[in-house]
């Protein structure tokens, strides 16, 4: 596997002081009431479709053609810090849902459940991440939206708040980006099946992570990761050998 994607060069971001920083205040506008706009310029959202009977503790929701007929599902991940089975809902492409099934058998803590073809099959796959003491996990779609768990992150004490994907070492294949409530961070290099995967660490101890950005920063061919932080700067993690 080519390997060019190692990440070595950090970059702190943000340098604006406190007072440019502020927020100014929050001001309420009225589309009807903007100059110039007509009034249908705009569209509303004050259609309501419930997707569940009932609240649920759920962290994350995704949009994608999971089953392959043209139309757009929803998933699920559920539970955060309680064990939930993360769901899929068929859409009808009228936005309409017909009964929703079990993304996978266990119940667990899902913070994220990402859609990306891992396996590079044409289907959309979903990884997820989970609280402690739960895998991580790659469920594979057999291209009918039937999901099965393949590849773990076997690490299962660390809690991944962040989570991102795409091709880091430039082989053509996703990877999986996971940050974590402390450093260090992994980035595990996909080799195209899904099921087999690269691990190699980035980052130092510093704040927990809660957003990843991938993007050739420094225009050298090579994704580079930013990161969002919480008590800690927020940093650039160049790409190198």
């Amino acid at each position: 596997m080519h390997m060019r994607g190692l990440l070595t060069t950090a970059v702190v971001l943000g340098g604006m002081s406190a007072a440019a920083m502020t927020p100014r205040a929050a001001r309420s506008v009225d589309r009807r009431q903007v100059v110039g706009a007509p009034a249908d310029t705009f569209p509303t959202f004050d259609r309501v479709l419930l997707l569940e009977p009932t609240s649920e503790t759920s962290a994350n929701v995704s949009i994608g053609d999971i089953n392959a007929d043209g139309r757009l599902d929803i998933v699920l991940a559920k539970g955060r810090h309680w064990p939930l089975v993360d769901r899929v809902l068929p859409g009808d492409g009228a936005g309409h849902f017909a009964a929703g099934y079990d993304l996978g058998k266990a119940s667990d803590r899902s913070y994220s459940g990402r859609l990306v073809d891992m396996d590079r099959d044409g289907d959309l796959d979903v990884v997820v991440s989970n609280d402690a003491p739960d895998p991580k996990l790659v469920y594979l779609n057999d291209g009918k939206g039937h999901l099965t768990a393949g590849f773990q992150i076997a690490d299962r004490t660390k809690v991944p708040y962040a989570i991102a994907s795409g091709d880091l070492n430039n082989d053509g294949n996703p990877d999986i980006v996971l940050g974590y409530t402390s450093g260090p961070h992994t980035v595990f290099f996909n080799d195209g099946s899904g099921r087999q995967f690269t691990q190699v660490t980035f980052g130092d101890p510093a704040g927990s992570a809660y957003g990843f950005a991938l993007g050739d920063i420094n225009g050298d061919k090579f994704a580079d990761i930013a990161l969002a932080r919480s008590d800690a700067p927020n940093v650039l993690y160049l790409s190198g050998k």
